[in-house]
């Protein structure tokens, strides 16, 4: 940007402009912005202009959201990388924009044809969100996303609440060795602590030991056996889960044609309504160009 226009205040548009668009994506373009020495683009891109502010005057703002997420995440799934449960969200989240974006757009008709054409370029992403959404909700892969993934976390609710019951039995029929009535948990594993002087008495393995000496923190035999399923039912969950994300990574891969289209279309937009949003902040108007070299001040 040349000292003169830095000197006209052209520094300060853009960034008005910028604080008008939604994604960072479009914020970056505007950013690139210079002045129109070509009278017919010119025209073309004020015409733009006054058919988007005239859009958004009788049909309000259309709906946009951040690129950046869905971009990054369809490099990953592009290039073989999983996916995990935010980012598929955030996918979802775009495409589901994308679809109300795609029906603000139809619904323009009456009042641009121009804008409303950009609805063409926007392809549907309807299957893609919604096999997402059936597989992942608020970032976590859903019990319902397999048969197997569901019995799973069914054992694992069993077991949880047969350690639960066990730890509960022992409270009550140890009262004697017990130093404290409670259930904790030493690197992940379910304990009671103990007098130190009961240590042999008590059935279990020392996990920890107190700062004094006088209570060791014993894991019950009875638990033992328990956690070590719990252990194994963690391990095949987590490989069901992660089966399931690079199906659905590698779905998003897939699409990499269609979502790319689809940033670029929301981008383009986001950067045409950013200029019709501060046009109707500033309550401008278009202006009368001529091709001779001056500006006349009425």
């Amino acid at each position: 940007m040349t000292q003169d226009m830095i000197t006209l205040g052209f520094d300060k548009i853009i960034q008005q402009l910028q604080d008008q668009a939604v994604s960072q994506a479009a914020r970056q373009k505007l950013a690139e912005t210079e002045p129109i020495l070509h009278e017919g683009l010119c025209r073309a891109r004020m015409e733009e202009t006054t058919a988007a502010r005239c859009v958004m005057e009788n049909a309000g703002t259309p709906p946009f959201t951040d690129t950046e997420g869905t971009e990054n995440g369809l490099i990953e799934a592009s290039q073989g990388g999983m996916l995990l449960p935010a980012q598929l969200t955030f996918i979802a989240r775009f495409c589901s924009t994308v679809q109300r974006l795609r029906r603000y757009l139809q619904g323009v008709q009456i009042f641009s044809a121009g804008i409303a054409s950009w609805h063409t370029e926007l392809p549907d992403l309807n299957e893609l969100q919604h096999e997402i959404e059936r597989y992942i909700r608020e970032d976590t892969v859903l019990d319902d996303a397999s048969p197997v993934l569901r019995n799973l976390r069914r054992q694992r609710e069993h077991t949880e609440q047969a350690i639960r019951e066990k730890l509960n039995q022992i409270l009550l029929h140890h009262r004697k060795e017990l130093a404290d009535n409670f259930v904790t948990q030493r690197n992940g594993i379910y304990v009671i602590p103990v007098q130190k002087k009961f240590q042999s008495m008590f059935p279990g393995t020392v996990v920890d030991v107190s700062a004094k000496g006088s209570t060791v923190f014993m894991e019950p035999s009875a638990v033992r056996t328990l956690r070590q399923e719990l252990e194994a039912l963690a391990i095949d969950i987590d490989t069901e889960e992660r089966r399931i994300l690079w199906e659905l990574s590698d779905h998003v891969a897939s699409d990499e044609t269609s979502l790319h289209d689809a940033i670029r279309v929301m981008t383009d937009l986001d950067v045409i309504f950013a200029r019709a949003k501060l046009s109707l902040e500033m309550k401008a108007r278009p202006v009368k160009l001529i091709a001779e070299r001056k500006i006349r001040l009425t």
